[in-house]
This record gives C-alpha cells, sequence and structure tokens, in this order.
C-alpha cells in the first residue's frame, strides 16, 4: 500500500489501466486487499468497469473475497435499485455462504 500511495504521490495517474483495463484498485479487490481498498476507497470511481465489464466489486465477489465485498458494499454507497443490484444480491448470496 505505501508504494500505490508513493507513485500516487509523485504524479503516477490513479485512472491508468493495464491491458485488460484493470485499475490498481480493480487488482485489489480481485486479490481481497482490503487495506488499499479502504485507504483508497474515497480517490476512485468504485463504478468503473474493466474491458470485462467488471467492476472492483464483481472481481472482489467472482473471488470469494467475502471481507472486502464487505467493505466496497460499506463504504461505497452503491445503491441496491442500481445496475450493480445482480451483483449485490449475488454478492449477499455468497457472504451467507461463507459465513
Amino acid at each position: 500500500m505505501d508504494k500505490i500511495r508513493c507513485l500516487l504521490t509523485l504524479g503516477a495517474d490513479a485512472r491508468a489501466t493495464d491491458l485488460n483495463g484493470n485499475t490498481y484498485f480493480h487488482l485489489a479487490a480481485r486479490d481481497g486487499r482490503t487495506e488499499v481498498l479502504e485507504a483508497f476507497i474515497g480517490d476512485v470511481d468504485v463504478t468503473s468497469a474493466n474491458n470485462d465489464g467488471d467492476t472492483a466489486l464483481h472481481l472482489a465477489a467472482k473471488n470469494g473475497h467475502v471481507d472486502a465485498v464487505k467493505l466496497l458494499l460499506q463504504k461505497s454507497k452503491l445503491d441496491a435499485r442500481s445496475k450493480y443490484a445482480t451483483i449485490i444480491f449475488d454478492t449477499k448470496c455468497l457472504i451467507k455462504r461463507k459465513t
């Protein structure tokens, strides 16, 4: 996390993506890095999708990172009535199965 903060301080573009359209925030969600998600959630667009149409929430849920999913749902203020309703519903099922 310190490396990310350092790069951003030095002027790195927080919206920079890899070839698949993933930002560092997408990758942190995919890998379940809750400390990164929590530190930067206020600085990113949590509804931003990669080339496959996946948001950070999708990636966390697909990879079974329940704590990351909970954090994204609590801190991002995503509305369950939005286009993300399906993933939120699926995620709640995932959380029930894991806990």
